[in-house]
């Protein structure tokens, strides 16, 4: 449904989902990644062919999505 994806594992085993991409950048599974890295590109692949590009961006633990926007906060 999500297209083409990207899944980063962050810290403490959280997944950093990214979906709907276009394409992946120059990367492949189990690299290491750091921020700034290009991970993909915006656009509409899978369910979301047609619609605006965009990424769609969740945060899963222990396999459960959870809101991510007190996770994104600055303390």
């Amino acid at each position: 449904m999500g297209g083409r994806v990207v899944v980063v594992v962050g810290p403490g085993g959280a997944g950093h989902y990214y979906a709907h991409l276009e394409d992946y950048a120059d990367i492949s599974p189990n690299d290491w990644v750091n921020q700034g890295d290009i991970i993909g590109y915006v656009g509409d692949s899978g369910n979301a062919k047609g619609t605006p590009p965009h990424v769609h961006y969740g945060i899963y633990i222990n396999g459960s999505a959870v809101n991510p926007y007190p996770l994104l906060q600055k303390d």
